[in-house]
């Protein structure tokens, strides 16, 4: 047992939202008397409860709500459906950019309208864009567009062969929001000098930079389109400040960034998500960020959220230089993603930021100042599929994942994350580690903090890295179950849906006020996994509950594990239940 913690759990009915006091439970040898915790109202419409899927763009609570999705469609369902594919559907269209202007032709030759989304072209066939936008293979996209579906201005018209989403897309918190299109033949857009390259460094956007998203999207939540592409200057917001209750309250994750102006006024709206949000300089643009989601548009205190693109560098590589074999600058050579007119002759790539020269103290690797390597290598077994991996913050914020893995294949994750306390957690569904050929490493900044093979940890392997309290600057403490030493506490949460997934919600809240997990909107009958590791000095809690107070029904069900020990497993839960966990409660 790494060190004491309390847990309390409250079983709540369906009418009366209190626990019977009359028994004692023994949680983790310790005899804790449940005690009533109070239940949130069941009338969603009358609590402002933590737990809320990202709607891109300005969902309403109330009876019938309209889903506000940033393919600039709108689809009216009941409160309890889950929404269908963005992509899908009706084809209206509403347009802009909000406070933004028209821009000039040849401004933003990369631009890409997918009718509905947008994305850029950021190889001679490949097309950046948002998981959330849907799939476009078979359909035709239109690449260096200017005006609404329309090849005026040098555009062309082509159709999209192949595309691929990001593995670790997540629908609820809306992290991830990569997707890549593979386009039928190599696409050149004349009339143009600029060229785009993709950002790789993770310090990049720099808190207040000057930044410049485009798209065909709405001028305001509501608001009627034009066919000319617009563009409008916003400024990258610290992560801190956009997680603070007043913003978004902690769903801010290391792969996402806010950008927007002070008092709002500018900000993408529906119909622009997939699309380029750049670093310029001149000709040379960077890009920083995918259009992804928002709470309405242009909102005080609530900015627009990006898919941060150096947070999917690796995985762009993967596909569009090892699985496509495309020719693109970032493969080491090739040909720029957006040549310019064939009259001059094609400018020079632009040249990446070098890293400091100096290395940051306690850094390596290159990564800029305040900044560590994080290195993690993993091969699978004969079982892949049994495996997953996450490394988290000890604020429980996600910076890398892997899952849906082939078998007797190698992964490799390298990044650039800000220096703090993280855990590595590997998981193993089969509950039995990874066989003889299975294999993984963990460096930081270049020193290997740990490194096994053919391991049988069980369900979890666990290892601390990083600024951690009684761990080196780069190093760490592996642990799994309930062994070792560990300054976080590691939870897990395994959940079945039942025939009613939509009814089931949950959040972890921490007593500071952050937000660790926040889900709702589950599909059916369909398994899900929440992990992350609770700081000794925290207490948080977890509801977990049931709309209709009917719990949830066999073979659905809700595992939770601290520290390698399980206190609740069942679904037998009504109108639902609430678990205090950690050392500090």
């Amino acid at each position: 047992m790494r060190y004491s913690s309390l847990l309390v759990v409250a079983l709540l009915q369906t009418t009366a939202y209190a626990a019977d006091t009359s028994e004692k439970q023994n949680l983790r040898r310790t005899a804790v008397e449940s005690k009533p915790l109070e239940k949130p109202p069941n009338n969603k419409e009358e609590q402002e409860a933590p737990h809320k899927k990202h709607q891109p763009r300005g969902a309403k609570s109330s009876d019938t709500v309209k889903y506000f999705t940033m393919d600039g469609r709108t689809n009216m369902k009941e409160k309890k459906e889950k929404k269908g594919s963005y992509h899908d559907g009706d084809d209206g269209r509403d347009n802009r950019i909000v406070g933004g202007s028209q821009s000039a032709p040849g401004e933003f030759p990369y631009y890409v309208d997918l009718g509905g989304c947008g994305g850029s072209l950021i190889a001679p066939n490949v097309v950046l864009t948002a998981a959330h936008c849907g799939s476009y293979q078979g359909e035709s996209v239109v690449v260096g567009a200017y005006r609404y579906d329309s090849t005026a201005n040098n555009a062309v018209r082509v159709s999209v062969s192949a595309d691929v989403q990001h593995p670790n897309y997540d629908d609820f918190t809306t992290a991830n929001d990569f997707r890549l299109l593979r386009l039928a033949q190599d696409v050149t857009v004349g009339g143009s000098n600029v060229v785009l390259s993709i950002n790789e460094q993770f310090s990049r956007p720099s808190n207040g930079e000057d930044l410049t998203v485009l798209g065909l999207g709405t001028t305001s939540e509501d608001g009627s389109g034009a066919d000319i592409l617009r563009d409008v200057l916003v400024q990258a917001i610290p992560t801190s400040t956009c997680n603070q209750p007043i913003s978004y309250g902690g769903d801010i994750e290391d792969n996402m960034f806010c950008a927007g102006v002070n008092g709002g006024g500018k900000d993408s709206c529906q119909g622009d998500s997939g699309g380029p949000i750049v670093i310029r300089n001149g000709n040379q643009h960077v890009q920083v960020g995918v259009v992804s989601w928002g709470d309405g548009c242009a909102r005080p205190n609530k900015p627009g959220v990006y898919a941060r693109v150096s947070s999917a560098f690796g995985w762009i590589e993967q596909v569009v230089c090892d699985q496509w074999n495309v020719n693109a600058d970032f493969c080491g050579g090739g040909t720029t993603p957006t040549p310019p007119s064939p009259t001059p002759p094609s400018p020079p790539p632009p040249t990446p930021t070098p890293p400091s020269p100096t290395p940051p103290s306690g850094g390596g690797g290159g990564c800029p100042a305040g900044e560590m390597e994080f290195a993690f290598t993993l091969h699978t077994d004969d079982y892949g599929y049994e495996t997953s991996w996450e490394a988290t913050r000890s604020s429980g914020a996600k910076i890398a994942s892997g899952s849906n893995l082939q078998s007797d294949s190698t992964y490799v994750t390298n990044k650039c994350v800000p220096e703090a306390c993280y855990t590595l957690a590997i998981f193993d569904d089969y509950g039995d580690g990874l066989s003889s050929v299975g294999s993984y490493e963990l460096k930081v900044n270049g020193q290997v903090v740990e490194s096994k093979s053919g391991i049988d940890f069980g369900y979890e392997r666990s290892i601390d890295f990083g600024s951690c309290s009684g761990s080196g600057g780069g190093g760490g403490s592996g642990g799994g179950g309930g062994g070792g030493s560990s300054s976080c506490l590691p939870i897990t949460l395994n959940l079945r849906t039942d025939d009613y997934g939509y009814e089931t919600d949950l959040f972890l809240l921490t007593d500071r006020g952050e937000l660790v997990w926040n889900a709702n909107g589950f599909a059916d009958n369909k398994d899900y996994q929440f992990s992350t590791c609770l700081d000794n000095s925290e207490c948080a809690t977890l509801d977990i509950f049931d709309e209709w107070g009917d719990g949830i029904a066999s073979p659905g069900y809700i595992k939770l594990v601290v520290d390698g020990t399980t206190y609740f497993n069942g679904g037998d839960i009504g109108g639902g239940i609430v678990f205090r966990i950690g050392g500090n409660c």
